[in-house]
């Protein structure tokens, strides 16, 4: 683990402006933000993030986001997050929407392409985290679908 807190330290007098890093080695995953939601922890028993805060339940659909059993889809490349195939389309899934493995969930535009993005599981829409015309980062969480 120390390597990697050097690799980050290195990174982060390479790039004073950047606001987040991400590093992934051996499935696990580090993430730091600067003056935003999630940081680095490191404490006696070992290096934690802490909790991401946890959105409030949906009103419409009575669902309540939990961490057990759920799974994130993460954006898998940098660009602006769209939630319809249209402007005054409605969005492909809402909280509380089943969706099947392959079903379209979203679009990033990146570089002036527009990429579907399908559902790489089955389950159920837990929360939506992006917002609609937000620009998202390689590896930002964007659902969280319930398995269970």
């Amino acid at each position: 683990m120390a390597d990697i807190l050097e690799m980050l330290e290195q990174a982060l007098k390479l790039m004073p402006d950047a606001t987040r890093i991400c590093v992934e080695k051996d499935d696990e995953l580090i993430e730091i933000e600067r003056g935003g939601k999630s940081a680095f922890i490191a404490s006696e028993g070992g290096y934690s993030t802490p909790p991401l805060p946890r959105p409030a339940p949906d009103v419409e659909s009575g669902v309540t986001p939990a961490l057990v059993g759920n799974e994130f889809v993460k954006a898998p490349l940098v660009g602006v997050f769209y939630a319809s195939p249209a402007p005054d389309a409605p969005p492909f899934v809402k909280a509380g929407q089943k969706v099947k493995k392959g079903d379209p969930i979203c679009i990033i535009e990146a570089m002036k392409m527009m990429n579907e993005i399908e559902s790489p599981l089955d389950g159920t829409v837990a929360v939506v985290l992006a917002e609609n015309g937000e620009m998202v980062e390689f590896g930002q969480p964007l659902f969280e679908i319930r398995t269970v």
